[in-house]
């Protein structure tokens, strides 16, 4: 039986913010999240419509497809902030 316990949403979107402190693609925003792509959306939109993260979309120049990264925006730093200091006074 595993023994670690599961994160929870908060703890996922602190993962998430602090990834995208410098802008990130999806590859590198699951491993370092440690996150799997079927969970993925349902972490990463609320974070986009709170404001938290930017979507950015970008081209790739092979194939002119579009494809998303994303940064954490000012608001998203002060809530990974904020948050960091709540979790340590309840510790």
């Amino acid at each position: 039986m595993n023994d670690v316990p599961r994160r929870d949403r908060l703890q996922i979107a602190q993962d998430i913010l602090e990834c995208c402190l410098t802008q990130s693609k999806v590859t590198r925003l699951l491993r370092l999240a440690n996150l799997q792509y079927n969970a993925f959306g349902n972490h990463i939109g609320p974070l986009v419509r709170e404001g938290l993260l930017d979507e950015i979309p970008m081209e790739r120049k092979k194939d002119k497809r579009t494809y998303f990264e994303w940064r954490t925006t000012p608001d998203g730093l002060e809530f990974l902030r904020e948050s960091r200091i709540f979790l340590r006074r309840i510790s």
